[in-house]
């Protein structure tokens, strides 16, 4: 054979494997995907700072926001369900969902900061309301964001210990960007938020 076309090939092998070697690394410096599920958009999060100041980016980690969950049980489904890959919730949303069997895993749950004096939550009326206290509740309903997080949780506490049944309240589940839109509109009687 002659040793042009042996030189020839072997140096398109060469260069063949020089751009397959090449193509690889590129592809391997092509940042991991995650989907990120935001839980409420009043919260920043750990994550979103991390977010803001470039460090998923550093270790080279894309994070792809895949919507607004309204509350810790609804990004947690999100996670289970696979729709998400990570998202943040309270400690009583990650409890309640162990409980039930969710396979999942907790790096670090979101504090649900309450105490005597301040709850942690609110509860907002109309103005024209005659709602003064836990004992108006009773029959009334009430927007949250989610059902088996802190939302309902700590309402189900302040109706306790105001000597109302739990179920004497109707929860409607509404995502919390429209919590205002459904009080004003009087499609429920109270919403909750956070303090």
């Amino acid at each position: 054979m002659n040793k042009r076309i042996i030189s020839r090939a072997l140096s398109m092998v060469v260069l063949a494997l020089i751009f397959t070697v090449a193509g690889s690394v590129a592809a391997q410096k092509e940042p991991a995907t995650v989907k990120y599920m935001i839980n409420n958009l009043i919260d920043v999060t750990t994550a979103d700072i991390a977010l803001e100041k470039g460090f998923f980016e550093e270790q080279g980690i894309k994070v792809e926001t895949v919507g607004v969950g309204g509350g810790g049980a609804a990004v947690i489904q999100a996670v289970l369900t696979g729709n998400a890959d990570f998202g943040g919730a309270a400690m009583p949303a990650y409890i309640n969902a162990v409980r039930a069997g969710g396979k999942l895993k907790v790096v670090y749950g979101r504090p649900a900061m309450a105490h005597e004096k301040d709850p942690g939550y609110l509860w907002i009326v109309r103005s024209d309301s005659n709602i003064r206290s836990a004992r108006d509740l009773a029959d009334k309903t009430v927007a949250m964001g989610a059902r088996g997080a802190m939302w309902e949780y700590a309402t189900k506490e302040y109706l306790k210990k105001s000597g109302v049944p739990t179920d004497k309240l109707n929860i409607l589940v509404v995502p919390t960007p429209q919590h205002e839109q459904v009080l004003r509109s009087k499609q429920v009687d109270a919403i909750v938020a956070v303090s």
